[in-house]
């Protein structure tokens, strides 16, 4: 009897250890199936960079000679969205990756700027001028059904909430710089924060309970990531980087442990022999693990490849890549590490 009592126990203790490492390798490829991307125009050249997180450069993907900036995904399939001014003017446009023809989904004289596409793939978000303050506005995906959403100040970039109900963004209003969210039809306004010196670019976390968002003063403390409940309690400050650094961009990764981020320092303070100019670096694509424990690491490779890098974390079969297996397993270990010192 005793020795069956020990067999059960043993046979309780490998299934207990087996559902553990299957959940253990199901989390590993989770991380594993996302990757950043993000527009560079190196070299004249405006193509979709694809980097795994240790910045290595898996894939530069080529579109068209057409100038782009903010890049935003389809989420379950081949197409992209951007703004670009080839035409003299900024608009709205939708690329499918399959045969690099652009969509022009915006036709207005003013700007449309900041596209981004819902997680339900619906609508596009994006910011213009077109009657007379930046705003936000919805429409279909094929440019049709465009309407207001904001009817204050000067509105920043838009950013959806993971169920496609509630958008984020920054606004200026009677002098004072705050993030808001609203529901999808504009309603429901609430400001998150008091006045901060914010800086572009928000992102929720996968479970739709907090925001990251970038603030801070670079010519002080600098400006750091920091996230917040959606409710505005439990603001936390990420990263130091210190003074002269200025972080932008924030992008929470699918799993939720990682927000991407891009940086840039002070090269040149204003002085007489620079024309009393501030001149930034280029920038470089960080990440930091979203409790707060390690420090920012930089994606150094990435460094020079964009003048101003905006990541999106993007499925690796969204562009048919397929990195080494084993490179992105030690890769992920290696964050691990550093998120737990």
């Amino acid at each position: 009897m005793k020795r069956v009592f020990v067999y059960l126990m043993l046979i309780t203790l490998l299934f207990s250890y087996s559902c553990l490492l299957v959940s253990l390798v199901g989390s590993v490829q989770a991380a594993e199936n996302s990757v950043i991307s993000f527009l560079s125009n190196e070299n004249g050249n405006y193509d979709i960079f694809l980097i795994d997180t240790d910045g290595n450069v898996l894939q530069r993907y080529p579109t068209d000679s057409m100038r782009k900036s903010n890049l935003t995904c389809y989420p379950n399939g081949y197409l992209f969205a951007y703004s670009s001014n080839e035409h003299g003017d900024p608009d709205i446009y939708k690329m499918d990756i399959r045969n690099n023809k652009p969509i022009q989904l915006t036709h207005h004289p003013d700007r449309d700027l900041w596209p981004s596409w819902s997680p339900n793939g619906e609508w596009i978000a994006f910011v213009s001028d077109r009657e007379g303050t930046l705003n936000i506005y919805r429409m279909d995906v094929n440019g049709s059904n465009i309407i207001r959403l904001t009817h204050q100040g000067i509105n920043g970039r838009p950013a959806w909430s993971p169920d496609s109900q509630l958008i984020a963004f920054d606004s200026q209003r009677e002098g004072h710089h705050a993030i808001y969210i609203m529901n999808a039809n504009g309603g429901q306004l609430k400001q998150l924060t008091e006045d901060l010196p914010l800086w572009p670019g928000c992102s929720w976390s996968p479970d739709g309970t907090q925001i990251a968002y970038a603030a801070g003063r670079f010519d002080e403390e600098g400006a750091d990531i920091f996230t917040m409940d959606v409710d505005g309690n439990n603001m936390k400050k990420l990263t130091s980087l210190g003074s002269g650094f200025r972080s932008a961009n924030a992008a929470w990764s699918p799993d939720g442990k990682w927000i991407a981020f891009s940086v840039v320092n002070v090269a040149e303070w204003p002085n007489p022999a620079n024309g009393f100019r501030l001149i930034f670096s280029d920038s470089t694509i960080y990440l930091v693990d979203n409790s707060g424990n390690g420090d920012a690491l930089p994606l150094e490779k990435t460094t020079g490849l964009s003048s101003n890098h905006a990541p999106v974390w993007t499925s690796q079969s969204f562009f048919a890549v397929t990195p080494d297996e084993s490179k992105q397993i030690i890769t992920w270990g290696k964050l691990r590490t550093l998120g737990s010192e």
